[in-house]
């Protein structure tokens, strides 16, 4: 047998050659006169293995029919009750168990003719950013512009109107700490103990008389601050109050010993944080509007999957009402039997 395979297999083509030729001759000798129809009824047995299945399973849902309407009866007039119960069973669990491959194949050819999952998670990612991002880089380019030609053509009078609100943006800046201590201090007293040790570190270095020194001190704030691990709102309220010593130091010096930079930060003190934020979206957008744009093209529906895993399910369905409707009516078959042999008997033994 396996000698035969092998040589099927290396000589695929003339086998087939061979037969078609063998089976002409055969058909024309035994049945000149019915060539075709023998051909015909060929295509009919091979076409009834796949709708064959369908006329099962619709006897199969008329008997569930009319074992409704006629319940037990005729089940109960014979002595094979429970079996006739069973196979009405195996009926049943056959149409629901074929119905299932059915949907299963439908809901898993849907499932493979949509994009990868991580691939439309990242599509929709990418398309809420941009929604938020894109609308909020004109904002940002109109105020940092705004701020920038203040800067520059409004320098000296913004210096001096700085200098008038000096004394009172202090007070300002020292009672929003106030309040910033206070409500960072009622979180835990884990986070107190911490905030004491920033505010120490603060006591000791508000000393110096470089704006410099000052911005060092700032920065190893917000390093140590960052290393705590604290929530999101938190860290936010601390490096808050960092940011008001910082201006509140600044605003002990005298103009001259600040930087630009320095002067800028007490004067625009939102300038950097927008400046930043312009700088991040503009190279940014551009960036991920690309890889959206990537992504959207490689995005495509698999049509041909989901039909390939229908026909695949059909076939299951198929295969599957041959193999338990054979079961089920062999076992038919020997409930007759066995039905029949016993009214003989009875009837034998009657005479």
């Amino acid at each position: 047998m396996l000698f035969l395979l092998e040589t099927l297999a290396e000589n695929l083509v003339a086998v087939i050659i061979v037969f078609l030729v063998l089976f002409a001759l055969t058909v024309y000798l035994f049945a000149r006169d019915k060539f075709f129809s023998v051909l015909y009824g060929f295509f009919r047995i091979i076409i009834s293995f796949f709708y064959s299945p369908f006329i099962y399973m619709k006897k199969a849902v008329l008997a569930l029919a009319e074992y409704g309407i006629k319940g037990e009866v005729e089940f109960m007039q014979t002595r094979q009750y429970l079996l006739n119960k069973l196979m009405i069973s195996l009926q049943a669990f056959l149409v629901v168990i074929s119905i299932v491959v059915l949907a299963s194949s439908v809901v898993s050819g849907w499932n493979q003719m949509l994009p990868p999952k991580d691939l439309s998670e990242r599509i929709l990612s990418l398309e809420t950013e941009l929604g938020k991002e894109k609308p909020e880089l004109p904002q940002l380019e109109q105020n940092v512009k705004r701020m920038e030609d203040a800067w520059i053509s409004q320098h000296d009078s913004l210096v001096k109107a700085y200098n008038i609100e000096r004394t009172g943006k202090r007070e300002t800046i020292s009672a929003e700490n106030a309040d910033l201590a206070n409500r960072i201090s009622q979180i835990d007293s884990i986070i107190h103990q911490s905030f004491i040790e920033l505010k120490n570190y603060h006591s000791q270095n508000e000393h110096y008389s470089s704006a410099s020194q000052f911005e060092s001190i700032k920065i190893e704030i917000e390093d140590f601050v960052n290393r705590l691990g604290l929530s999101e709102e938190t860290t936010g309220l601390m490096l808050k109050y960092n940011d008001n010593w910082y201006a509140l130091m600044l605003s002990t010096l005298e103009i001259s010993d600040l930087s630009e930079s320095q002067l800028r930060f007490v004067i625009q003190p939102t300038y950097n944080n927008l400046r930043n934020r312009l700088d991040y979206l503009t190279q940014t957008i551009p960036t991920k509007q690309e890889e959206l744009t990537r992504l959207q093209v490689e995005v495509k529906y698999e049509i041909k999957n989901f039909f390939l895993e229908i026909l695949y399910g059909i076939l299951q369905f198929i295969l599957l009402v041959w193999v338990m409707g054979l079961l089920i009516e062999s076992l038919w078959l020997a409930i007759h039997i066995g039905a029949n042999v016993q009214k003989i008997h009875d009837n034998l033994a009657n005479k």
